[in-house]
């Protein structure tokens, strides 16, 4: 396949491409690769890669034209150049079958400390009914930040462990830093990984030392787009011990983030500032927000919150405008009292099935109070626009302190 020069796409193209890549959890690379495979086929090799560019062109010429039209700003117009691509998972683990003991173990220290592995057992619901073929390769070669290679006798001979080499082989291919990050348990050589690239030495080192050089290796980057493993101080906010009804939250955490992904970011900004802003003495039925102060917070109109909060039912959100449930007098001894006061009042349904349900609302009110009571106000407004919820994990609640 011939290699695509990234330098000689334009800077606009380039900027779309990136944003594509980010939304879709792959590399840059993977992107463009993904959009040679749907537009022809099998054959990557023939496609006329300046037809395809200029394809793009014109389908994000249309799309400038569109927001410039309709006077709205995207993801792309208001994230900054210098955001990190966003993946599925930190690390993925390619080992065999005769290995699951330390990889097991070592999978498991990540978990605990916030990291978000692929790793099968944790996978089951997720890979259940799948084409593993073309699964697993988006995994090793799109959805991960690091692949972690356990090699050994037994993994060179595995088939289902040679198609996640591959993948992962063609991903490191395609990108100027490293990718893969070997282990091995003996010195049986492995197609396509040099003797040159560094090793870690199993025989030496175990499950608790190869986790930790691997959180050492994934630093703390800023997070983007983030929901801990285990969220086990949102468990503690909540009250909820039951193990059943600490996997709903979870689940609900996971689907709070599903829709705020969905939304454009005028409509999260909405439901963000009134779920950190508004009063939560009624939850888990609702929580609700003086509309002028909502607007205030927000910077926008009361009537475009109004069509914010109504476009957004097929999310599981339903908002309505009330008036002041407040016993008011309208004239007092010195006049007449001067405006109106209503409220929004939102609610929200997970929409996902849940066979353990736990109010979904209080679940997303407790997630937004627990970044805004760690940050100040400014820090805080920078995490919630990230969708960082590191705060709701004691495994990571201390680096995202670190601002």
């Amino acid at each position: 396949m011939p290699n695509l020069p990234l330098r000689d796409i334009p800077e606009r193209i380039h900027r779309d491409l990136k944003a594509a890549a980010e939304r879709n959890h792959r590399s840059l690379n993977g992107e463009i690769l993904a959009r040679l495979s749907a537009s022809t086929g099998p054959m990557v090799a023939e496609v006329d890669v300046e037809a395809l560019l200029e394809r793009i062109q014109r389908s994000n010429d249309t799309i400038e034209g569109n927001k410039e039209t309709a006077g709205m700003a995207t993801d792309e117009d208001r994230e900054p150049e210098n955001r990190e691509i966003c993946f599925k998972y930190d690390f993925c683990l390619s080992f065999a079958g005769e290995q699951r003991e330390f990889v097991e173990k070592v999978a498991a220290v990540l978990k605990a400390h916030g990291i978000r592995v692929f790793f099968d057992d944790y996978e089951q619901v997720a890979l259940w009914g799948k084409d593993l073929y073309a699964y697993l390769d988006d995994v090793y070669r799109h959805l991960c930040r690091y692949c972690i290679i356990f090699s050994s006798e037994e993994y060179a001979a595995k088939m289902w462990a040679t198609h996640e080499r591959r993948s992962a082989q063609a991903r490191a291919l395609q990108e100027n830093q490293e990718y893969i990050l070997p282990a091995r348990f003996d010195d049986t050589p492995i197609p396509g990984l040099l003797d040159t690239i560094h090793y870690i030495d199993l025989r030496e080192v175990g499950p608790d030392e190869l986790a930790a050089l691997a959180i050492k290796k994934l630093g703390s980057p800023q997070r983007w787009e983030y929901v801990p493993p285990v969220a086990d101080l949102l468990f503690e906010r909540l009250e909820v011990e039951e193990p059943e009804l600490q996997a709903s939250v979870q689940s609900i955490a996971w689907s709070f983030m599903s829709v705020l992904k969905r939304m454009n970011p005028d409509e999260r900004e909405a439901v963000i500032g009134l779920l950190r802003f508004g009063c939560p003495a009624d939850l888990p039925n609702n929580i609700h927000i003086n509309t002028d102060l909502l607007s205030r917070t927000t910077g926008q109109s009361v009537a475009a919150l109004t069509r914010l909060l109504g476009g957004i039912r097929s999310l599981g959100f339903s908002c309505l405008v009330r008036e002041s449930l407040e016993d008011e007098e309208d004239t007092c001894l010195r006049g007449t009292i001067l405006g109106d006061s209503y409220f929004f009042e939102l609610d929200w349904a997970d929409l996902s099935d849940d066979e353990f349900a736990f109010p979904a609302l209080e679940v997303a009110s407790e997630m937004i109070a627990s970044v805004s009571a760690q940050y100040c106000e400014g820090c805080g407004t920078q995490a919630l626009e990230r969708l960082d919820f590191s705060q709701i994990a004691s495994a990571t609640a201390a680096a995202g302190n670190a601002h």
